[in-house]
């Protein structure tokens, strides 16, 4: 997993349309909110704005052509996703979880909200997982509260990577068998060299490396800060 520096302007596209586009799902969802709940409503978000040529631009821009992910030249082999971080159909505490409804469905425009990444990362490792280190504090309404969730993933605008995963030319370190490290957080590193595919056999072809999670002091998952 690599460190993102995007631009705090996002593409117009997202700013125009797209903000166009999350004001009528929030609309939506105000006037049937149990539909949306229940799986009933679905919304129908535009693929051809939050995945503009534009925006994945943008996104390969600040992120080198690289997975935010695994690091893997995705160029070089595919198109590559546009990956929301906060997923926006619905979401998964656990792998073995069904889908929750809704989703973050009011960030599915959202600059901040989406990543480049190589197809493997986002159809195999994340799909709709976002765990949280206290699930009853899930933010589940665009009226609600962002900040008081803890997210078990790294969002690698927001955190710095090498606080929690490192990377070893020799087998990947169980957590448990490594010295806890002020200011890193192994549970975070856990979870996002797990779901995200950081340790991809592409990646340690590419780099000749492993990515091991830093032991400290929050949890595991697969794929950004684990937490719990």
């Amino acid at each position: 997993m690599i460190r993102i520096y995007k631009s705090k302007r996002g593409p117009d596209v997202l700013r125009e349309k797209g903000r166009v586009a999350c004001d009528a799902d929030c609309r939506n969802y105000d006037g049937a909110p149990a539909g949306y709940v229940s799986g009933a409503s679905t919304f129908s978000f535009d693929r051809k704005v939050y995945a503009a040529d534009a925006v994945k631009r943008a996104l390969c821009r600040a992120q080198h052509g690289k997975c935010c992910f695994c690091e893997s030249k995705v160029l070089h082999v595919a198109y590559g996703d546009v990956e929301h971080f906060r997923p926006k159909k619905g979401y998964c505490q656990r792998p073995s979880d069904p889908l929750s409804r809704p989703g973050y469905y009011w960030l599915a425009y959202a600059w901040a909200n989406l990543f480049f990444c190589c197809q493997i990362c986002n159809q195999r490792h994340k799909r709709n997982l976002f765990p949280l280190l206290d699930p009853k504090a899930r933010v589940l309404t665009h009226k609600d509260d962002l900040t008081r969730e803890e997210p078990l993933f790294l969002d690698p605008t927001a955190d710095d990577p090498e606080r929690h995963v490192e990377f070893r030319r020799d087998k990947a370190v169980p957590p448990e068998r490594q010295s806890a490290r002020p200011g890193h957080n192994h549970r975070v590193g856990s979870q996002s060299s797990g779901s995200e595919g950081s340790a991809e056999p592409g990646l340690r072809g590419s780099r000749g490396l492993e990515a091991t999670p830093r032991l400290a002091g929050r949890g595991g998952s697969p794929c950004g800060r684990s937490r719990g």
